[in-house]
């Protein structure tokens, strides 16, 4: 790239800074140039230090060199102005401006100037305001560009070294959102003119001027011949006619200079809304893909510009590959369009005139400053699609130019205006019959795109059509997420075909890693040719596409993995033959149901989807396919608890969840403008307050009422629900028994606090009012007097009723005069009270025994002894009718209190002990603590890092849990519920092993092995079911320990790194330290094999 003012460059930056005003129309950024030529800069820091320093004069707007300070760095810079001997300079490398005397300027070194600006000042392009101002949701989404990296085109080069920048990603993302309008490329180049007031022509023109007729075929690749007379033959068939001294209101549709411009007539819009609407519907509906023969419909065609909409066009050029410059005279502004976005014009669309009026300002014989200052106020106005009155002032047939005197819109309320308000002229379609047919067919058979092409587009059409993976619709897969941008956006890779990218991986890395700079370089790459390709952060070589070429770097697209990524021609390489068998793995996917809450992802939702699925197994259930993208649902596969990530990114406040109905949506590439419209529908019916909508509800008691006679939005609170495994600091904030306690977590009671006194001072001066029928409410006790977050359990008398407080775990009567609506904002707060009993009683040899009478009077002398202990989750249970427990151990100053409790004998045999229905298998810590060594065995990895282990120890006790496992598989029959825990066949060695299910569909579950890690999908009728009597099986604690090295728990692990874990670890006998335990279970381990440090190896591999 170079400094001189260049346009048609493409450039890759990182945003580093955005200014968005609400008054400003132009969005302006500074960003950081991105290159690979660090070392190249710091080697000219270093020049620039050295080389000889000339003081000759340096005029403005010239280069040179700069010092910041008396005998500080020298720096490049460009010289803006000079006042009283003071030079102001803008430092190209560091984006600012100073203020030096002559002393520190130095005249402009050649050699030095030929790397590009490190920093770039520039103005985000072709994207104005919906109406006079920037929006907040249009300024947060602008904002969040901060830190992001993004590839545009430069549209000209200002002064003050500031760029015009088109950035495609932005400019649809912006719109599809109607965050902002569209405007052509030249139109706001104008506007930036006369804002910032830069001189005429100080820009490099980027278009040609549509306007003059002669130029618009000069500098084409590929001209269609005999195209002018045709194309300005249809122009004056379509071009409406107005009089000389009539009057309309109007606005700019595109621009070029005051003396060029085109206008809409404002009675007008009406009819273009609905020819655009139409045309919309007809070519979005019916266009299945590239369009065929070009030359087949002639000069006229229908076009999609960059807004996402149709317009009317002519065919100007065929560019080189699959792009189309088209005029659309409707606008009044080009654009190249890629082929298969261009389609032939239906005979209904030519019922209207051109809508765009080509037109000048007229100077007139008044050239007062005054009067030429306020037409080029009002022309800004228009520019920026505000509406203005156009007074016809004389007309040019052989420019074919309509010369306005512009008035601002409050003009017409004055008696000199007299609006004509011109209707629309209707033609009849079939006089442009000829318009539509073939210009010169033997040309344009030759210039087809894509069925008949010449030899080169052959190649490249070729080399385009690699084999993909699929999935097909209701496939269900075990996936991981390899890149992403957000939940709408990212690519993902089943476990398919993992054996054989591992060998290809293996082998790309013999082949390319040791290649010389120019050797087996990828010689006149073209769009689609696949690849080999270094990624610039690990150093290694992956399969790619090529997809643009901002010579002297190369853009390629990683087919495996999905990011595109910008690198040096010389680390693409030719890809062999035989590492083009295995199709290409990466699937671009979209979260199903899941839209933001601000209509934009933010940085900070995007941080917490990734940090969800980064490198975990996932569990990806197919539902459709728009285009070339996959609508999915997924959950977390390895997890011992319903985990989909949709839900998870509600909870978390980023996302809403809206669901269709299957029936009336179907997610295909026929039907996404169906889809396109539902989504707009859903998101803009938001009846429900987001506090309201939670949907985990951690009581579910339903009052013992008679059906209401109309409908009730069931309110709940937000429950904690614990993994196996867990654990926390608690205090016990209700205790019957043993057997049924409640506890609060440690970490939360200033927020219990808080939200105690936000209570009392709503409720003691608000009167609102309880709803009959409604669960959750807010009661106020008769022993205290304070107000609680309640729910009802039931009606005890038309006055009284019993609610459970959810936040402390007691019941109390109250008068249903004293219960009171719950209010949104005090449902944010899960609800603080978890329901637990002592896990002793989970044990097989205590399973058919209970704690006794006096076991309930130490339990409850024992927690009014201490503040804070520490709580183990174990199993999570269900008993009667009374809804979910947790299983626990508590850790008291004063010992373990299961074993306290049954050292003084308090576990007797119970004669009607309650059912205990287990909702997960049981864990145990197997009393390893930090600094414990243990001989281990690995059983299972992923690709996190993340694995599981067998203790050596256990080796009896594992042997004959599957002994007893083996002895009921051929008794038990398939489970009646498809929650419940099972045992299921492992297909790889037919043994029956304890498995967790997770439904995926009505007929297909995944089954965690919770004693070996890993999963497998299943139908129900492969569950088998555990009879309740099968203590030793069920309450036999799970065997697979979850783990990960020490110091690389948030390690996504490389291919190389996972795959010599496996060959190395799994299997083996392993020697393990205890180096810590988290707060979920896992173990943090160091390894060794003999002498050998299996984590300093796994280091290693991580480079």
């Amino acid at each position: 790239m170079s400094l001189t003012g260049k346009c048609n460059l493409q450039m890759d930056l990182k945003i580093i800074n955005i200014s968005c005003q609400p008054g400003d129309v132009i969005i302006k950024f500074q960003g950081k140039y991105i290159s690979d030529s660090e070392f190249d800069y710091h080697i000219l820091q270093n020049e620039m230090q050295l080389t000889a320093k000339n003081n000759v004069d340096i005029n403005i707007g010239e280069f040179c060199l700069v010092q910041d300070k008396p005998y500080g760095m020298w720096h490049r810079g460009k010289i803006l102005d000079n006042v009283n001997q003071k030079f102001e300079v803008a430092l190209i490398d560091q984006g600012n401006v100073i203020k030096v005397p002559s002393s520190q300027i130095a005249s402009a070194v050649g050699e030095l100037f030929t790397l590009p600006p490190k920093v770039v000042n520039g103005i985000i392009s072709n994207l104005l305001p919906l109406n006079e101002k920037w929006t907040s949701r249009a300024i947060n989404y602008f904002s969040s560009l901060v830190g992001q990296q993004l590839h545009g085109n430069v549209k000209t080069f200002l002064p003050n070294q500031v760029i015009l920048l088109e950035i495609p990603k932005v400019v649809s993302y912006a719109i599809e959102l109607s965050l902002a309008k569209y405007v052509d490329s030249e139109s706001f180049r104008l506007l930036v003119e006369i804002i910032h007031k830069f001189p005429a022509n100080s820009h490099c023109k980027q278009m040609p001027d549509l306007l003059q007729q002669k130029d618009i075929c000069t500098d084409v690749t590929l001209v269609i011949p005999d195209c002018l007379p045709r194309f300005q033959k249809i122009l004056d068939h379509l071009r409406p006619e107005f009089s000389v001294n009539t009057m309309e209101k109007i606005k700019i549709s595109a621009a070029i200079s005051p003396d060029r411009f085109y206008c809409h007539v404002l009675s007008w819009e009406t009819e273009l809304s609905k020819l655009t609407a139409s045309m919309c519907s007809h070519y979005e509906t019916t266009v299945t893909g590239a369009s065929s023969t070009l030359g087949n419909f002639g000069v006229l065609c229908a076009a999609k510009r960059k807004d996402g909409l149709w317009y009317r066009g002519v065919i100007q050029k065929l560019m080189s590959y699959n792009d189309v410059n088209v005029w659309f005279f409707d606008i009044g502004s080009s654009e190249t369009v890629p082929s298969s976005n261009v389609q032939r014009l239906q005979p209904e669309f030519l019922a209207l005139p051109m809508m765009a009026i080509p037109c000048a300002l007229s100077w007139g014989n008044d050239h007062i400053k005054s009067f030429q200052n306020v037409q080029l106020t009002l022309f800004k106005e228009a520019l920026m699609g505000h509406v203005v009155i156009g007074h016809i002032k004389d007309y040019c047939s052989e420019e074919r130019l309509y010369y306005l005197s512009l008035y601002a819109k409050e003009f017409e309320f004055s008696t000199d205006c007299h609006l004509a308000n011109k209707q629309v002229p209707f033609f009849s379609p079939h006089i442009f019959t000829d318009f539509a047919k073939p210009v010169i067919d033997e040309e344009y058979q030759k210039l087809s795109l894509p069925e008949i092409a010449t030899s080169t587009e052959v190649e490249y059409i070729e080399t385009v059509s690699y084999k993909s993976m699929k999935m097909d619709l209701e496939s269900v897969h075990i996936a991981y997420v390899e890149y992403a941008v957000n939940p709408s956006h990212f690519w993902i890779r089943t476990d398919k075909c993992q054996k054989e990218y591992t060998e290809m991986t293996a082998k790309i890395a013999e082949t390319y890693n040791n290649c010389e700079h120019m050797e087996m370089v990828l010689q006149d790459p073209k769009p689609g040719q696949l690849c080999c390709a270094r990624y610039a952060l690990d150093g290694h070589y992956y399969r790619a596409m090529v997809t643009e070429m901002p010579s002297p770097q190369i853009s390629v697209y990683f087919i495996d993995f999905g990011n595109t990524e910008t690198i040096p021609f010389y680390d693409a390489k030719v890809l062999l033959s035989q590492f083009t068998i295995l199709p290409a793995l990466a699937m671009c996917c979209s979260l199903a149901y899941t839209y933001p809450v601000d209509d934009v992802w933010s940085m900070t939702s995007n941080d917490f989807f990734k940090t969800t699925v980064n490198g975990k197994a996932l569990l990806c259930h197919v539902l459709g396919k728009q285009k070339s993208t996959y609508v999915v649902e997924m959950r977390l596969s390895d997890s011992t608890e319903s985990s989909d990530i949709a839900t998870l990114l509600v909870q978390a406040g980023f996302a809403e969840l809206w669901k269709v109905d299957g029936q009336s949506l179907d997610y295909n590439t026929k039907n996404s403008e169906i889809l396109g419209k539902t989504k707009k529908n859903i998101r803009t019916r938001r009846l429900l307050s987001r506090e309201a909508q939670v949907s985990l509800s951690a009581l579910k008691r339903k009052p013992m009422e008679q059906n209401s006679s109309y409908c009730i939005l069931e309110i709940c609170y937000k429950p904690y629900i614990f993994k196996p495994g867990a654990s926390m600091y608690v205090k016990c904030s209700h205790v019957t028994s043993p057997a049924s306690f409640w506890c609060q977590m440690s970490e939360s009671a200033s927020k219990l606090s808080t939200l105690m006194d936000e209570m009392q001072n709503f409720y003691s001066c608000c009167n609102s009012s309880y709803q009959h029928g409604q669960v959750a409410c807010a009661a106020k006790s008769f022993s205290t007097g304070k107000y609680y977050r309640a729910a009802l359990v039931k009606y005890v008398s038309a006055h009284e009723a019993d609610v459970i407080f959810i936040d402390y775990g007691n019941m109390e009567k109250v008068l249903i005069s004293e219960l009171c609506e719950i209010k949104p904002q005090f449902l944010k707060l899960e609800g603080q009270a978890f329901h637990c009993c002592l896990s002793q009683v989970f044990s097989p040899p205590y399973a058919h025994c209970e704690w006794s009478t006096n076991a309930c009077e130490d339990f409850k002398s024992l927690q009014l002894t201490v503040d804070v202990m520490k709580c183990t989750v174990v199993a999570l249970y269900s008993s009667g009718s009374e809804g979910l427990r947790n299983a626990v151990n508590l850790e008291t100053p004063f010992g373990n209190a299961n074993k306290i409790l049954t050292r003084k004998g308090h576990l007797i045999l119970g004669k009607n002990v309650p059912s205990r229905h287990l909702h997960t298998f049981c864990y145990s810590s197997f009393d390893l603590e930090v600094g414990s060594k243990e001989d281990i065995c690995v059983t299972y990895i992923y690709n996190t890092g993340k694995f599981y282990c067998h203790l050596a120890k256990n080796e009896k006790i594992f042997e004959k849990l599957m002994t007893e496992v083996g002895k009921i598989g051929d008794q038990v029959k398939p489970v009646q519920k498809p929650n419940e825990l099972c045992i299921v066949r492992y297909l790889e060695d037919g043994n029956l092993y304890r498995a967790l299910p997770y439904p995926v569909n009505s007929s297909l579950f995944l089954a965690f092995f919770v004693d070996f890690g890993n999963s497998q999908m299943v139908r129900k009728s492969e569950m088998l079911s555990i009879p309740e009597d099968a203590v030793d099986i069920l309450f036999q604690p799970m065997q697979a320990i979850p783990c990960y090295l020490a110091g690389m728990k948030e390690s996504l692990f490389p291919v190389e790194a996972k795959t010599w874990l496996e060959k190395q670890c799994v299997g083996e006998l392993l020697s393990a330290t205890v180096m810590a335990k988290d707060d979920e279970g896992q173990l943090e381990l160091e390894l060794s094999n003999g002498n050998t440090s299996i984590n300093e190896e796994v280091k290693k591999l991580f480079g």
